[in-house]
């Protein structure tokens, strides 16, 4: 499902607290998911996509197209994540 929506989990480990997925209904479907990893990898992993980690809130996430979350659009001022 992941790969689906492009969506590429850091590269260390992640303990996951939840995973749910429209898999039936893609598209367009759905993905909700909680984890945490270390801070070091996080940091790596945004840094790998062009976050400015120094930027205060993180707001330089490269946006493309419209996404929305519970039906809401993403305004580009949101964390990435």
């Amino acid at each position: 499902m992941l790969d689906a929506v492009h969506l590429e989990m850091p590269d260390c480990h992640a303990e996951m607290h939840s995973y749910a997925a429209d898999e039936a209904w893609w598209p367009p479907g759905w993905v909700e998911m909680s984890y945490t990893v270390p801070k070091n990898c996080m940091d790596a992993y945004l840094m790998s996509r062009g976050v400015d980690l120094a930027a205060k809130p993180v707001n330089t996430w490269p946006r493309s197209g419209t996404s929305l979350v519970g039906g809401e659009p993403i305004k580009p001022t949101d964390p990435p994540l």
